[in-house]
């Protein structure tokens, strides 16, 4: 309702129930694609001067948390913080956000985070459970204003 009313993102509800069914599959790529559907009805007017990875994983979360998934950010660990943490009765996911301005710059980015979530260890205090759990690097292209695997 939020993104419906005050964003007049079309068809808000569909969205949400694709990104359950995407979540219950274990899809972020669909996620991260509904994402940009979201992103890609916000006006654009006063936004020039906010376009960082901060403005990505907020509204990233608040996309997640308005359709009711039970998501965190900045989750403290012993090595650092990792950006997103989803918590569904199946799974753990843990999201790295990473900001590239210019398309050229995507793949350092998502290598970058790649290295980042393994080095602190993001995923390793959600492994002693039953839960599966996964880790994925988002990247925000600044250039396309949009979210990439």
């Amino acid at each position: 309702m939020y993104l419906s009313d005050i964003y007049s993102i079309k068809d808000c509800v569909e969205i949400g129930n694709n990104i359950w069914g995407a979540l219950r599959k274990g899809d972020i790529q669909r996620i991260v694609d509904f994402f940009n559907v979201a992103l890609s009805e916000l006006p654009y007017d006063g936004l020039e001067d906010q376009i960082n990875e901060y403005f990505f994983r907020a509204l990233f979360l608040m996309l997640l948390r308005c359709v009711g998934v039970i998501a965190y950010a900045e989750v403290h660990t012993f090595k650092g913080r990792s950006d997103i943490v989803i918590q569904l009765e199946t799974q753990i996911v843990v999201i790295e956000f990473k900001f590239a301005p210019t398309s050229a710059e995507v793949d350092s980015k998502r290598k970058e985070g790649a290295t980042q979530i393994l080095s602190r260890n993001y995923a390793k205090p959600y492994g002693g459970g039953s839960r599966k759990v996964s880790a994925f690097v988002v990247v925000a292209d600044g250039q396309l204003r949009q979210a990439v695997l």
